[in-house]
């Protein structure tokens, strides 16, 4: 699995894509806002990278 595939590249629609960010928001608590760009799995790991950093 590339960290920088699309994630519509793993067959992943947006209702999967919900689904996953309010999985990770409730398991480190936090909040993806709307905003932030989650195309990519790394684009959710550097997120709740940051949120950890701050």
């Amino acid at each position: 699995m590339s960290p920088n595939k699309g994630l519509w590249e793993y067959d992943i629609d947006i209702v999967d894509v919900v689904d996953i960010i309010l999985a990770v928001e409730k398991k480190y608590s936090i909040v993806i806002p709307d905003e932030v760009p989650v195309y990519t799995i790394d684009d959710f790991v550097n997120y709740v990278a940051l949120s950890f950093s701050k």
